[in-house]
């Protein structure tokens, strides 16, 4: 009994070690990064996606959204994110070298790394023991106020950001994290129409379930073979009858909130390893108008992990109607 027990425990703890290398791999590899050093001290930070990465077809409406919701947070929010100083499409790069952003540096800590037992044998995500119980207190105070600035941000529709600041024209079905992961590394485009809405929720999350169901059909690498298929294609059409039981009734048309796919531990600065004030948030990738019951799913701050990793349903969404762990829907 006792071999049993621990065996699923370390091939666990395993699964998660690789499966955190490859998101850190993931993320240096997305972007490439060249730091500038002015005589004044001042410095800039040149980042533009890296080729392979992310898919050319979407390389300028990714830069474009970032440059968006930095510049959204900072007029309707008061929370710090880093300063743009230029930004540009692939076509306004004369190196030739894709779409750009020219932005402010910051070189202090992020709370992930100030969280983490740097001399721990293995990696996980426990927070290390030497930090007192009024610092973590301070810290997550911090993020929950940032959380609720967020959420009083009210939309009239899921959609990609409104665009009167950059001018990039971007179409209404958005770019996120899953959608272009399935493009890039899957070769398989699930947008469907873009410029065709969803007027509530339950629309949206049926949406991304026939994503699932779309990878599943045409990318023939995405099983392991037939026993696998015949046992996941039949999932999809009861898992489909399940989504009016986790959307909140109230909140079904709205208003919608603004969902940022990358906003982790890893995206909020602190001003040292001894003082716990968040001074930036950073990095806001794959942003985007999103149902309410996404952005008041268990945030990433209480795991370090994306929510598919997440085994356990948790709760403490809007109402009394919570997002458990329904695997295509809270994969978005």
């Amino acid at each position: 009994m006792s071999g049993s027990s621990t065996t699923p425990s370390k091939s666990k703890v395993k699964r998660e070690e690789a499966r955190k290398k490859r998101e850190e791999r993931k993320k240096e590899e997305e972007e490439k990064a060249k730091r500038f050093i002015f005589s004044d001290n001042a410095t800039w930070l040149l980042r533009f996606p890296r080729a392979g990465a992310i898919s050319e077809d979407y390389a300028d409406e990714k830069i474009a959204m970032k440059v968006k919701v930095l510049s959204l947070i900072r007029e309707r929010t008061s929370i710090l994110v880093l300063v743009v100083y230029s930004w540009g499409l692939a076509a306004d790069n004369p190196l030739g070298l894709g779409a750009f952003i020219l932005m402010e540096f910051s070189e202090c800590a992020s709370v992930n790394h100030l969280l983490k037992d740097l001399n721990a044998a293995v990696d996980t995500r426990l927070i290390r023991e030497n930090i007192s119980d009024n610092d973590i207190e301070f810290l997550f105070r911090q993020i929950y106020c940032f959380q609720l600035q967020l959420f009083e941000l009210d939309f009239d529709r899921i959609s990609s950001l409104p665009t009167p600041k950059t001018g990039f024209s971007a179409t209404i079905r958005p770019l996120t994290w899953k959608i272009h992961d399935i493009i890039q590394t899957g070769g398989i485009n699930t947008f469907g129409d873009r410029t065709r809405g969803f007027s509530t929720t339950t629309e949206y999350f049926e949406y991304i379930i026939r994503q699932d169901c779309e990878q599943l059909v045409r990318q023939l690498n995405s099983v392991a073979g037939p026993y696998d298929a015949e046992n996941k294609y039949p999932s999809f059409k009861p898992l489909a009858s399940l989504v009016p039981g986790y959307v909140n009734e109230r909140h079904d048309r709205g208003p919608f909130k603004l969902v940022c796919d990358d906003l982790g531990l890893a995206n909020l600065i602190v001003k040292s390893d001894d003082d716990f004030t968040i001074v930036e948030v950073v990095d806001l990738e794959w942003s985007y108008i999103g149902p309410a019951q996404l952005f008041a799913s268990a945030p990433w701050n209480l795991t370090d992990a994306q929510p598919e990793t997440v085994a356990e349903p948790v709760s403490g969404s809007l109402g009394d109607k919570d997002p458990a762990p329904l695997d295509p829907i809270r994969n978005v």
